[in-house]
């Protein structure tokens, strides 16, 4: 048995992945009357149903989900399946009923980037750019949806180390927040920095609904 020499972490500061997690951004966009859709590729479909979901299942929420091709796949074609996806986003973003939240995942970058492949980065992230500009040029615009378009971690950001061998892990780079309104409001940034925990709240201020005060503050606000 090992002795530990450091004090122990509080229990308040542990996270424990398999633990299921009440009130977050799921149950607080329920109480509020929102419908949620997730919408992503089979590899990234958990991160946006049951991760997000606090490791609980969730009922009331409707998901799409776009086979994947296999990994062995993945560096001969870095734009694997978003052209999919693309058709199922505009298709969910061309229905106008009120009170919907889409959740999605575009997940190239974050797979192209652990092959370490400098060149097939660079094709995924242009498939990601084309997507993100229809969706927020075209799909969102001409039916009034909010966005807010982030990323967990960087992956294709930092492609090789000092010596020049490629690197296919996660990077610690910040990563971007861009928050988009098509409602009238303009966005004003109260912060020019956060992490994660930030997004939540900043998500509920786009969807101008009451932000719990167990949350981080918001990085937003509408006026």
């Amino acid at each position: 048995m090992v002795e530990l020499k450091h004090e122990a972490v509080p229990l308040d500061d542990v996270f424990f992945p398999t633990q299921a997690i009440s009130g977050g951004l799921i149950d607080v966009l329920k109480r509020a009357g929102f419908r949620t859709v997730r919408l992503s590729e089979q590899c990234k479909f958990p991160h946006v149903t049951y991760f997000i979901n606090g490791m609980q299942g969730d009922d009331t929420s409707t998901g799409v989900e776009v086979p994947t091709i296999p990994d062995d796949e993945i560096l001969g074609n870095p734009a694997m399946s978003i052209s999919q996806l693309g058709a199922e986003l505009e298709r969910l973003m061309a229905d106008d009923t009120p009170g919907q939240v889409l959740i999605v995942n575009v997940p190239n970058l974050d797979q192209v980037g652990h092959q370490g492949n400098l060149d097939a980065a660079g094709k995924a992230g242009s498939a990601v750019d084309e997507l993100v500009r229809n969706a927020v040029g075209s799909w969102a615009k001409e039916h009034g949806w909010q966005l807010l378009i982030t990323a967990d971690h960087g992956n294709a950001d930092v492609m090789v180390d000092a010596q020049g061998r490629p690197i296919g892990s996660h990077s610690t780079s910040p990563v971007p927040m861009v928050a988009i309104s098509h409602n009238g409001k303009v966005v004003e940034w109260r912060r020019n920095s956060g992490d994660l925990s930030n997004v939540a709240a900043s998500l509920l201020t786009l969807l101008e609904a009451d932000c719990p005060d167990t949350m981080n503050e918001s990085l937003i606000a509408l006026n």
